[in-house]
């Protein structure tokens, strides 16, 4: 007679499967991804190689083995190699999991595991989520952190730029917060060589959002007329513009479980700080997705890009089923001199 764990034979529980399901699942914590910034870019390799010319990186082409390689600029520094974070994560179906699910004599036993399966999976998914919006937020920021606040990648000092920083001195009711987003406008304009943008957009911490709210200057512009916006009257913390930026309140966190189980929460926004960055560019930004670390995907991966890859296997003494998931994302700034802080005293 079979038992309830040979249901997990079925085709709707392989590898494939879990992995289309583990995807389908409502991505919460998407900001980046809903504004579009970091566009996916499937690698058949776990690295990237970028070459780095005139403020820019660049990704190389591959090649034919036995053919000449892209020329780089000779006598210096101009190529990069960075390796794609493979991030795991295990879990498991078990029995208390699945006790209580299946009604006494009834012929249905797929069903019931398959939606115990999905429960488990959504918990999962929402973990490499949140995990892939800090990734990127660092990469916005151009420090791109592990999940312990350890360093990445820091994409400033990997290519000899100094870090841009502008002052928003808020608590001075006579400073010019106009004047200095043009200024900050005018910055990026002229550090975009031969790339585009449509607008700017700045994620501000809490507090440098209340501070430029409430400043003089920004409230006297929207004083004598009425606009859609209306900053003085409506909460505005989901974006408005002004000076041609789009400023909005950012509020991402995110907890780490530290060795002792104590638990660390980190605002991927720094406190009292904002994070400018153009909009609308056609290859400054993108996330690398590499293949999964899993011999028979290695090198013949028929579904590239996959965000989030699952696979289950059978525990010992039927205990149940363990799952396994991974991620293997490299959001990346290919031009970051692009990338502003703003900071408020």
């Amino acid at each position: 007679m079979p038992t309830i764990l040979d249901v997990f034979q079925s085709p709707h529980f392989s590898a494939r499967a879990l992995t289309d399901g583990v995807n389908a699942v409502p991505n919460r914590y998407h900001r980046l991804e809903q504004l579009n910034v970091f566009p996916i870019r499937p690698v058949p390799t776990t690295y990237v190689t970028i070459e780095y010319r005139n403020g820019i990186l660049n990704l190389l082409p591959t090649r034919e083995r036995g053919t000449a390689g892209s020329q780089g600029l000779r006598g210096r520094r101009d190529k990069r190699t960075f390796e794609i974070p493979h991030i795991p994560h295990d879990d498991a179906l078990m029995a208390t999991d699945l006790q209580n699910r299946i009604t006494f004599g009834t012929n249905d036993v797929l069903t019931p595991m398959m939606d115990a399966m999905t429960e488990k999976l959504a918990d999962m998914t929402a973990k490499h989520f949140i995990t892939l919006e800090h990734l990127r937020v660092g990469a916005i920021k151009g420090q791109i952190l592990d999940a312990d606040g350890s360093l990445i990648y820091d994409l400033f000092q990997e290519f000899g730029i100094t870090a841009k920083v502008f002052a928003f001195t808020f608590s001075d009711p006579n400073f010019d917060v106009g004047a200095k987003a043009r200024e900050l406008k005018g910055y990026l304009e002229d550090n975009l060589q031969g790339e585009v943008m449509t607008s700017v957009r700045a994620l501000c911490s809490q507090e440098f959002f209340a501070s430029f709210v409430g400043h003089p200057s920004v409230q006297k512009a929207y004083q004598f007329y009425t606009s859609a916006q209306e900053p003085l009257r409506n909460d505005v913390r989901k974006g408005f513009e002004f000076k041609g930026i789009s400023w909005e309140e950012y509020r991402g966190s995110a907890t780490y479980l530290e060795a002792d189980n104590s638990q660390t929460r980190t605002r991927f926004i720094d406190q009292g700080t904002a994070q400018f960055y153009p909009e609308g560019t056609q290859q400054t930004f993108a996330t690398y997705i590499a293949p999964p670390d899993s011999v028979d995907e290695a090198n013949m991966a028929p579904k590239p890009g996959q965000l989030i890859y699952a696979k289950q296997e059978r525990m010992k003494f039927d205990k149940g089923i363990e799952i396994h998931t991974e991620s293997n994302p490299l959001p990346l700034c290919k031009r970051p001199a692009l990338l502003v802080k703003g900071t408020s005293n």
